[in-house]
């Protein structure tokens, strides 16, 4: 909740325009810009209602020194992506710096205060937190604001771009390009001054970074980037792929350049995790050997998680307890992530907490504390081992994803190219999205033909691709995808990860008992794959008997339990929603499918699915309107085509019935003539 500042409401004609233009550039519905949902009006308060982030101000994370150059870049690219946004719909952020932006423990960027620097009151001359103000309507933060900006003089794009520009500078060296002994000082140096010298405090730096951030600094806005695309373009130059231009114009095929690329080495991207002693925080002996049970436990369950290297538990342990550089842990391990934790008793209770930490970054990714009672000492450490290491999982996939999304192409295998895809598809989904997820995986099957993972992904995202209407052949490239799920299948056909991704796309081909079949033996392969059981949770839950149903809600109820933070979280929601839908718990799948919704906004589907329980429950007003959320995400979409799809995985009307009695309740849907 944010304060309107009393003496600017006393202008209510500027304040409105301005909160009007706040709400404006929050409803842009971007995932790096935080969201503004109301305005709250009384007589003696004006309150704004904002998104909850749960992170930490860049400002807090920015250390002497900087930090780390593709921690940056990863943040720069959200940053921008989100600045390019706003710009496109005419938005000027006017105060971008490190205290306006968020960082969540999974390293997602979040943009605050879009369209609201007018709205700050600042404290004249105080240099301290560097925030000024001065004749000529200027409120803003010295350091970071363009001198036409602070100035009082008309400003554009190329104000943000000044500021982006400082903040990346702060980012990389942890001090700021300019400095003075007053604001007007300051502001002095910043229009016809130099900057420190990044390339001196930063050596190695890539030209095009150091030129793009130089050129952005520029005290003169003509003299800078025309806009952000051109700040970002030379910024990333020579991130993208050569090769990922060559795809053929039929937009699935590849053109020749492909098969000339030489692949990296295979395997240098792949994940690699070491679990370091837990350490103990009582006197008592026994707490010690505890607290290493539960460390062994870990390391011997993260095996069982499919794609995941696991440094030896003999080289882990002999690291003792000084953990306080990770990044030397890291490499002495050879592992990018690094798992550590602490134990303590509390008479017959202990609790124990668990950090997950990116060691070439030197920062927090996922923490969490587990609070158990001592009646067995042998089932409470396998339980607490089994909790942590199913969390685990999940946060290494999101953080895995996340860092390849930015990584360069070239420089990425096969293992890498796949893992990249994974981010465009789940965690960024949109159409653009699912395109390039397709794009990386045909690069990645052109590299390693004989990579049965990249296949089986290629398999689902073309299914996934008709089973969300952006097909245009749906049956060609159905076809297709169960080609390349069967080529999978003959070249790893006990690869938990291909079992877990063909099974999904069984079910979408119309072949449950298969489905079942493939995932059943993945989960019993590798019993910490969270994902596979989702999957099959889904597939028993929506398509399966009475019997079947029953065990499908069971199972995603329990993983929504047990691992809250797992990347997947917002999917099986969904997933629950159909299974409850099958077994006419109307009201709780319409909850299900709300909260998929609101964590997964793009994925209309859901919306559909909530459509279909709200009509269901008797509410035609909220199903036509989860129906037109849905149509204004994907205009394209029918409900004919999606009962099509409910076929595909039910195959019979009896049973895809409670997925469709919804909208044909609302009137949204015909009813089906038998």
């Amino acid at each position: 909740l944010k304060m309107v500042p009393r003496d600017f409401r006393s202008d209510a004609s500027s304040h409105r325009k301005l909160l009007k233009e706040a709400q404006v550039a929050s409803a842009l519905n971007h995932p790096n810009i935080v969201t503004i949902y109301d305005v709250v009006e009384s007589e003696d308060a004006q309150v704004i209602v904002m998104e909850f982030v749960d992170g930490m101000a860049l400002s807090r994370m920015i250390i002497p020194g900087g930090l780390p150059t593709d921690l940056v870049m990863h943040c720069a690219a959200q940053i921008g992506d989100a600045l390019i946004t706003a710009h496109d719909a005419g938005i000027i952020h006017r105060d971008l710096k490190p205290h306006n932006v968020m960082i969540t423990p999974g390293t997602r960027v979040k943009i605050l205060d879009f369209g609201l620097a007018k709205l700050k009151k600042a404290a004249v001359d105080d240099l301290t937190k560097g925030e000024a103000s001065v004749t000529g309507g200027f409120i803003g933060t010295y350091h970071y604001a363009a001198p036409e900006q602070a100035m009082g003089e008309p400003a554009d794009v190329r104000a943000d771009v000044f500021s982006f520009a400082v903040v990346l500078f702060e980012m990389l060296t942890g001090t700021r390009p300019y400095e003075g002994d007053s604001p007007l000082g300051l502001l002095h140096n910043m229009k016809y001054g130099q900057p420190r010298s990044l390339q001196q405090m930063c050596p190695g730096l890539p030209p095009n970074i150091l030129n793009a951030i130089r050129r952005g600094l520029s005290g003169f806005a003509a003299q800078r980037h025309p806009d952000m695309r051109s700040f970002i373009s030379e910024l990333t130059y020579g991130t993208a792929s050569a090769a990922a231009v060559g795809y053929a114009s039929g937009g699935m095929g590849l053109g020749s350049q492909v098969s000339g690329r030489v692949p990296p080495p295979m395997g240098t991207e792949r994940t690699s995790i070491a679990v370091l002693p837990f350490q103990s925080l009582s006197l008592e002996k026994e707490d010690e050997y505890l607290a290493s049970g539960i460390a062994s436990e870990i390391t011997s369950a993260l095996t069982g998680v499919p794609g995941l290297r696991v440094a030896s538990q003999v080289a882990a342990f002999r690291m003792g307890d000084d953990i306080s550089n990770l990044a030397a842990a890291g490499s002495a391990l050879n592992a990018r992530y690094l798992l550590t934790g602490t134990l303590r008793r509390a008479a017959n209770r202990i609790r124990v907490t668990a950090q997950l930490s990116d060691a070439v970054t030197s920062t927090m990714i996922w923490s969490r504390s587990y609070d158990r009672s001592l009646e067995d000492l042998f089932d409470v450490q396998e339980d607490i081992a089994k909790s942590i290491v199913s969390a685990t999982g999940g946060q290494l996939i999101r953080a895995g994803s996340e860092r390849l999304s930015t990584a360069p192409k070239e420089s990425l295998d096969a293992w890498g190219l796949t893992r990249r895809a994974y981010h465009f598809w789940n965690h960024a989904f949109h159409p653009a999205g699912i395109e390039e997820a397709l794009r990386l995986l045909h690069t990645a099957v052109a590299i390693d033909p004989e990579y049965a993972v990249a296949q089986a992904y290629l398999a689902l995202y073309q299914i996934e691709t008709v089973v969300n209407c952006l097909a245009p052949d749906p049956n060609a490239l159905r076809q297709s995808g169960y080609d390349a799920a069967q080529k999978a299948l003959e070249l790893a056909p006990s690869d938990p990860e291909v079992l877990e991704v063909t099974g999904l796309v069984m079910l979408h081909c119309r072949e449950f008992e298969r489905a079942v079949q493939l995932l059943r033996r993945a989960v019993k392969l590798a019993p910490f794959n969270l994902v596979a059981w989702g999957y099959l949770g889904l597939t028993l839950g929506w398509a399966g008997n009475e019997k079947q149903t029953g065990e499908g809600i069971h199972l995603l109820q329990r993983l929504l339990k047990d691992t809250p933070d797992h990347p997947s979280v917002p999917y099986w929601q969904y997933f629950l929603c159909g299974g409850l839908m099958s077994e006419g718990r109307h009201e709780e799948a319409a909850e299900a499918a709300r909260f998929c919704v609101e964590q997964q906004p793009r994925l209309f589907i859901a919306n559909i699915a909530l459509a279909n329980a709200l009509g269901a429950m008797g509410d035609k007003m909220g199903a036509e309107a989860a129906w037109q959320a849905a149509l204004a995400v994907h205009p394209g979409v029918t409900l004919d085509f999606y009962k099509s799809e409910i076929l595909q995985m039910t195959r019979t009307e009896e049973r895809g019935l409670p997925h469709w009695i919804g909208l044909v309740r609302a009137g949204l849907m015909q009813a089906s003539a038998t």
